[in-house]
């Protein structure tokens, strides 16, 4: 009988050994290779402007190397604006501290930039003023945080990820992966996904576009 208790306790304990060690696995932590990550993204349309607002904690100076630096945080903004000769300024809200100042003109993309370092924002609307340069009146537009109820955090997402892309991501960089991992989150409509893209200290790329709900890989780029 202690021969059998004895057997019992030793596989029992060989079991809970590699359940927990496959828990490890399945929860270790990816953000520390994390050199971006877009977390936030606003957007409104209003008489023929529109406004795009995201909220990223990102390498400056950014080197594609896959090497994690110093990250720093910045709310970037984009504007269309009906007419693209003017000079606009822009003014806005976040956490009780205001903000703002000119805008750059993007002639590539023909929009409108301006950037701030500031903490991440929680509002769940935020309304910026965009007026033309020495004019005494401002157009108003309220733009709403895009993100979706129930979408995944940053630990979660990469979890979800690292474990359910393990051979691709296996085969294309070797075991373990070493480099860096870019998040970015993706607004189309009202659905949101995330790109996640995994490069290594050859430059190699591999990324993923997922469900930013569920985690669900949707498309794949090897490059």
């Amino acid at each position: 009988m202690k021969k059998f208790s004895a057997i019992f306790v030793s596989i029992l304990s060989v079991i809970l050994t590699v359940v927990l060690l496959g828990a490890c696995a399945q929860n270790e932590d990816y953000t520390a290779l994390v050199s971006e990550y877009r977390s936030d993204i606003y957007y409104a349309e209003q008489d023929g402007c529109t406004i795009w607002a995201g909220f990223s904690e990102r390498e400056y100076p950014y080197a594609a190397d896959g090497v994690v630096s110093d990250k720093t945080k910045i709310f970037e903004i984009r504007a269309t604006m009906p007419d693209n000769t003017k000079t606009y300024l822009i003014s806005f809200e976040c956490g009780s501290k205001k903000y703002g100042g000119e805008m750059s003109f993007d002639s590539v993309r023909q929009q409108y930039t301006y950037s701030e370092s500031i903490s991440r924002p929680d509002e769940e609307e935020i309304t910026f003023s965009i007026s033309e340069e020495n004019a005494d009146t401002a157009t108003t537009i309220a733009a709403k945080n895009m993100k979706i109820e129930g979408m995944l955090s940053l630990s979660s997402l990469l979890n979800k990820i690292m474990q359910s892309q393990k051979e691709t991501i296996k085969n294309y960089f070797g075991d373990p992966f070493n480099g860096e991992i870019n998040v970015r989150l993706i607004s189309e409509k009202e659905n949101c996904y995330f790109y996640v893209g995994l490069i290594d200290r050859n430059g190699r790329y591999l990324s993923f576009l997922a469900d930013a709900a569920s985690g669900e890989v949707l498309a794949q780029r090897e490059s």
